[in-house]
């Protein structure tokens, strides 16, 4: 069993902090950064949002009439929040097509194309959705983490939520399963007869636990951002 000691006591605690800071460090540089803005389409009006990408966006296809979309959902922390009629949306009381989808041969969506209206040139493709990029209105192709997925894909999204609990649970208990290797009483009485021994040791598994969580968790992170 654990035998709470001063040494023991200043690990855990240099432990939480790095925890704290990881997820510090994850919210600031990993997603804030990684925001991009999406065309959404409400109540006939055009609005420029900004989401975050890749964990929580999503473009889920509800049904495919011919080559339209009559029904595009916005996915948001694994919830759909926005839905609009892509077949035809009323701007200005005209019924106007305002979006369109692409299919192949299997009937698979191959992208999607969303228009705004411009006052001198009439309506314009400002974004066209393919899969991990997009097309804006000067033909710039940027790559995105958006997936334009099936009606089915509820199953992927709760997939890919029950892979991230699990992987921050997993985690958590190999670094658990770690410090009770390193510091159960046997091993402790040990290496007590030795101070320098002690300290040299305390020093040594302070360094590479931090080695650890941090290679931890860029590996469990990495893997999230692939499959989100």
């Amino acid at each position: 069993m654990f035998k709470f000691d001063e040494e023991l006591k200043e690990l855990c605690t240099l432990v939480i902090r790095l925890l704290i800071v990881q997820w510090v460090v994850f919210w600031t540089i990993f997603i804030f950064p990684t925001q991009e803005k999406y065309v959404l389409i409400k109540d006939g009006y055009y609005e420029l949002k900004t989401y975050r990408v890749p964990q929580d966006v999503s473009y889920e296809i509800d049904r495919i009439e011919a080559k339209n979309i009559t029904n595009l959902s916005l996915i948001k922390d694994f919830q759909v929040f926005s839905r609009f009629d892509c077949a035809g949306i009323v701007v200005e009381r005209k019924n106007v097509q305002v979006c369109d989808a692409f299919l192949d041969k299997n009937k698979r969506v191959t992208h999607i194309e969303l228009y705004e209206r411009h006052p001198k040139d009439g309506y314009k493709i400002v974004y066209e959705i393919k899969g991990l990029e997009y097309e804006n209105s000067r033909h710039e192709k940027i790559k995105i983490e958006v997936s334009v997925l099936p009606y089915e894909s509820q199953s992927h999204l709760n997939n890919a939520k029950f892979k991230f609990v699990m992987s921050i649970i997993g985690s958590s208990f190999a670094l658990i399963l770690f410090f009770y290797v390193f510091y159960s009483t046997q091993f402790a009485k040990s290496i007590r007869k030795d101070g320098n021994l002690l300290i040299y040791l305390k020093n040594t598994i302070k360094y590479v636990t931090l080695i650890l969580i941090v290679y931890q968790f860029i590996k469990v992170w990495m893997f999230l951002f692939k499959n989100l």
